[in-house]
């Protein structure tokens, strides 16, 4: 998809019976691509799937696109590899130390049933990365979360997805992601425990924003954006616990920065030529 196509405002003809049911098939054929791992090609499809029921010329323009890079790379996928993701030296040092929340949030306990398995396998380095795009629809000002979530250096989780309500700061378009992204590392955490898998680390969350950084993880930060009051409780409560671990890491290096917006070749290819092989 072109860098800074939005189709949303696309005021090209709409499309008649004939052109409406390749652009569903096409639509429908990537959604089940994204599914089968084709992670590649969530940003692009999760924008134009709206579309789906009154397409105009150029999403179909935009939708033929997609089948014309699937035919240029057909055979992209990831390999299950159970061995620690490998990141820049520079992010080495960037855990936060466990901060002292005081009794703020002594009520808080990560959920632990007592009818989990023994871990039967050693533990699996879990990495969540979390990105959003604010204000990205133009035409809602809603904005967009990306979200991949690895388990070893495998993909387990991609994401691409309008955010529910219109967050009018930066700020707020983050922290609303980083609570999606807690949210997806409880559910892991859990789902691994029932497999038999050993989880005693904090799971890193790695995020982009040095401002959503410090407002999670310092105990002395003030919440001044109240429409965003429970999603800040929600992620310093499992940050006090060392349920999560939230870190700093640079856009270009943020795997989740493709699933929030259209980026130009040379970039879209940097961030999966790591991910998936051809």
């Amino acid at each position: 998809m072109e860098a800074k196509y939005h189709p949303e405002f696309d005021e090209s003809p709409l499309l008649l019976d004939d052109g409406t049911r390749e652009y569903q098939r096409i639509i429908g054929t990537c959604q089940w691509l994204i599914v089968a791992g084709r992670f590649d090609l969530c940003y692009a499809v999760s924008s134009l799937s709206r579309f789906s029921s009154a397409p105009r010329q150029g999403h179909l323009q935009h939708a033929r696109r997609i089948m014309g890079y699937l035919r240029k790379f057909p055979r992209r996928g990831f390999v299950i590899n159970p061995d620690p993701p490998r990141f820049h030296p520079i992010y080495q040092n960037v855990e936060v130390k466990p901060p002292d929340f005081g009794n703020q949030y002594d009520y808080f306990h990560e959920d632990i049933d007592a009818r989990f398995p023994p871990p039967l396998l050693d533990e699996l380095d879990l990495n969540l990365f979390v990105d959003a795009d604010h204000g990205h629809d133009l035409s809602t000002g809603r904005s967009i979360t990306g979200t991949l979530v690895m388990v070893g250096c495998t993909p387990v989780v991609w994401r691409s997805r309008r955010q529910t309500s219109v967050q009018t700061s930066t700020f707020g378009s983050e922290f609303t992601s980083l609570k999606a992204g807690v949210e997806e590392a409880v559910t892991l955490r859990y789902h691994l425990r029932s497999l038999g898998v050993k989880v005693s680390k904090p799971t890193p969350i790695w995020v982009d924003n040095m401002a959503v950084v410090l407002n999670s993880t310092k105990p002395g930060s003030a919440l001044n954006k109240k429409v965003i009051a429970l999603a800040y409780h929600f992620v310093r409560e499992h940050q006090s616990r060392s349920v999560i671990s939230i870190r700093k890491i640079d856009t270009k290096d943020n795997y989740a920065d493709p699933f929030t917006k259209a980026l130009n070749n040379i970039s879209f290819h940097a961030f999966f030529i790591h991910l998936l092989h051809n």
